[in-house]
């Protein structure tokens, strides 16, 4: 910020350092990477640098989607795009598609993710290879969503592979996350225990947070869950609650307060479970999403302990979050699907028009 503000530098110089100061703000200072965002757009259109455009647009996008401002943000993801396309730059063109997609895949919206994600796999044929092994990864995470654990395993094996080639411990944690989960799901303990304890290993050593606290989350299902080890489940859940608390986020820390609530299940202390349930659920009792596990293991713990009405009012609940939820995931991919048919009709059209100007000019 010094240098920019009290040094001579050329339209080319005070760019970069605006791009600097975005990438070291971007996970921790929102509106530091939004202002140089900003200001690095601005010097981009000065220049008439539609790479560098494309980039802040993409820039200022992630920050509204951190603000949860998603119809913002998608505007400067498509204004992204659309300059990153006609400024011939692979690297750029790979960025901004592939933003795209994990705006869409953030809002569950998997198909036109996807559309997006493979888009940018072709960009990103002809650069380094660490952002194909993002997209690769951001591909196996959807499936994974999806529960097509096959086709998952299929893109992020290869992420890991090039995250091992080039040394990339950030794309190492993001592949092995996910690999520990399918692991999980497959009942393989000991792999999923293997993968999240690399994955909590680097992400203290790269200070990521968030990775962090979804790893222990991660370990304390394997340890109560794969191995029936109560002490070790319920240390790691407490440690992932501790962080979500210093982190701030409600939606996190209600996350966190689940996942102890599902550990004082399985060790059959139900008293435990439904206070931890009962404090998610006074953060937020209208998110049907997160609603579903703390109205279930409410309900679930109260019928074990013999409180029959409370039991049966939050199984009741349960029912309802779980219909919200299908009628929700119902109505987003037909949405989606209408997106898509949508773009290809419009893209249809362009191309007619392109042969018709042709036809014309000749």
């Amino acid at each position: 910020v010094y240098v920019l503000d009290n040094q001579k530098l050329t339209i080319e110089e005070q760019i970069l350092v605006c791009k600097k100061i975005h990438v070291f703000s971007a996970d921790n200072e929102t509106e530091k990477a939004f202002e140089y965002s900003e200001k690095g757009l601005k010097l981009a259109r000065k220049k008439n640098d539609k790479a560098m455009e494309s980039w802040f647009l993409t820039g200022i996008a992630d920050c509204y989607d951190a603000w949860a401002k998603p119809d913002t943000a998608l505007m400067y993801h498509q204004k992204a795009l659309e300059l990153a396309l006609e400024s011939g730059d692979d690297k750029v063109k790979t960025i901004a598609t592939s933003s795209v997609g994990v705006f869409y895949s953030l809002e569950g919206k998997y198909v036109t993710a996807l559309e997006y994600y493979m888009k940018a796999l072709v960009h990103s044929e002809k650069i380094e290879s660490k952002y194909r092994m993002i997209i690769l990864s951001n591909i196996g995470g959807v499936y994974r969503s999806l529960l097509h654990e096959e086709l998952a395993v299929y893109y992020l094996e290869p992420a890991k592979e090039i995250a091992e080639e080039i040394d990339s411990r950030y794309g190492l944690m993001s592949a092995l996350y996910d690999l520990g989960h399918i692991a999980l799901t497959n009942e393989e303990s000991d792999k999923a225990l293997e993968y999240m304890i690399k994955v909590s290993d680097l992400s203290r050593d790269l200070s990521d947070k968030q990775f962090e606290r979804l790893s222990l989350q991660a370990l304390a299902y394997i340890y109560s869950e794969g191995f029936n080890e109560a002490e070790k489940a319920e240390e790691y859940a407490m440690e992932s609650l501790a962080i979500a608390q210093d982190y701030g986020v409600q939606r996190l820390v209600r996350y966190a307060w689940i996942a102890l609530s599902d550990v004082y299940l399985k060790q059959k202390r139900y008293k435990a479970c439904a206070d931890a349930a009962w404090k998610a659920w006074e953060m937020d009792s209208l998110n049907f999403d997160q609603g579903r596990g703390i109205t279930q293991n409410i309900a679930v713990a109260n019928a074990l302990m013999g409180n029959e009405n409370k039991a049966f009012l939050f199984f009741k609940k349960n029912h309802k979050f779980n219909m919200e939820y299908i009628s929700k995931s119902l109505h987003e991919t037909i949405a989606d699907m209408e997106v898509k048919y949508d773009t290809e009709k419009k893209e249809l059209r362009i191309a007619a028009l392109e042969k018709e100007k042709t036809f014309y000019t000749w």
